[in-house]
């Protein structure tokens, strides 16, 4: 489980407080929902658990660019939110390691060459690119089984319809997308993928790098600009008779689950075991020896979020904590609205931004510091008497003078 709430991530003086592109907090998310939905917040924290080097050496083995080029640009906690430009193709390719199951096929324009008597030089096949496998099948299908939520309705309410691929038959296709927006839509990109076949990448942007908005939070989303053109895209390409797929439209392809993957029950916020104790529950994947333990944040009938982020291993900083108690307060108080102006959250720490839920879910019931309201007095009450004296009687208007 991540929080998703402001949070303070500077050190040595520093400030960093990232928000999410919407300006509004969901508070306790698993990761799977922090990835499939975008959240910024909940993405730097994964970024400080795991660390800038892990992730650019990761990036480097799925061919997206090398570690010393990533590090070269000191991105720290920004490297999740796209602060080091990459380039699309090489982003693109990396999306066709979960499509291969774990496989990288290194993009290339050349399939063969033949000389002037049509004698075969070089072929892709033999000689083209070194395919590498920098995940297993079941660690590729752990991200597989997220971004496939994406293009599913009944999974993600907020734009699974639109993601929806579908063979000639209108049945559903198994494939996997994801958004990307980065900081004054400067840029917004979409990748998705076909199980074994297809991998297509869409970037929107200026090409002088102007953002594309200068208002907090209001500007072209990934899913409202790169989304639609990849749909349409990948619709035709699939289902349509063309030199690429031989002239037949694509049949259904899946990704079936691995061996080495066990579906286990959690509960749907804390992300821990379920044990009957936390509610709602969902069943996931997990890789062997990574299947948390049972939950044991519900022990007073509501989630408590600050002490499963103190109990969290690895260790997570105490302002994690604090910022997960201002969080669990306002839940608590229902003091879901925004408060002062968004613009000024870096310099105002009183600055909140509105609390929602992810579509079509509720907010769990969490534990926090419930606020005193004095009782109001009851209209009309007489004023307090001081002890040992009486109690006066009640005045009574004076009648008016009848008639003579």
């Amino acid at each position: 489980m991540l929080v998703d709430t402001l949070t303070e991530f500077g050190q040595d003086g520093t400030t960093y407080r990232p928000t999410n592109a919407d300006i509004k907090e969901r508070g306790p998310v698993l990761a799977t929902d922090a990835l499939r939905y975008s959240m910024n917040i909940p993405s730097v924290q994964m970024q400080f658990l795991v660390g800038p080097a892990t992730t650019a050496t990761f990036a480097e083995s799925l061919g997206i660019a090398s570690r010393d080029y990533i590090m070269s640009q000191d991105p720290g906690l920004t490297l999740t939110l796209g602060s080091v430009p990459v380039n699309l193709t090489n982003m693109t390719q990396a999306y066709g390691v979960f499509a291969a199951q774990g496989e990288l096929h290194p993009a290339t324009t050349i399939l063969e060459i033949r000389d002037r008597n049509n004698r075969l030089v070089y072929s892709r096949d033999h000689n083209g690119p070194e395919v590498t496998k920098p995940l297993t099948p079941p660690e590729a299908y752990l991200t597989h089984w997220i971004l496939e939520g994406n293009t599913d309705p009944a999974r993600n309410l907020l734009w699974g319809t639109r993601a929806m691929l579908t063979d000639p038959n209108g049945f559903r296709r198994h494939a996997g997308f994801k958004t990307g927006t980065t900081d004054d839509f400067r840029d917004v990109s979409g990748f998705g993928y076909v199980p074994g076949s297809l991998v297509t990448g869409v970037w929107m942007g200026n090409n002088n790098q102007e953002p594309m908005s200068n208002v907090l939070g209001v500007g072209l989303f990934s899913a409202d600009g790169p989304l639609y053109m990849w749909h349409d895209f990948m619709q035709r390409a699939l289902n349509e008779p063309w030199d690429w797929n031989k002239q037949t439209p694509v049949p259904q392809t899946d990704f079936a689950q691995p061996a080495g993957i066990e579906m286990v029950s959690v509960c749907r916020f804390s992300g821990m075991g379920a044990n009957g104790n936390c509610g709602r529950t969902q069943v996931m994947p997990f890789l062997p020896g990574t299947v948390p333990p049972y939950d044991n944040v519900h022990s007073r009938g509501c989630l408590d979020i600050v002490q499963y982020v103190r109990q969290s291993d690895p260790p997570r900083p105490e302002s994690w904590a604090q910022a997960a108690q201002i969080w669990s307060d306002r839940a608590v108080n229902g003091d879901y609205g925004a408060r002062g102006d968004p613009k000024e959250y870096l310099s105002n720490p009183y600055v909140r931004f509105t609390i929602t839920p992810i579509l079509g879910e509720r907010l769990p019931a969490v534990c926090g510091n419930k606020r005193a309201v004095p009782p109001k007095k009851p209209k009309g009450s007489p004023a307090p008497v001081p002890s040992g004296q009486p109690t006066p009687a009640p005045s009574k208007k004076p009648k008016p003078p009848g008639p003579p």
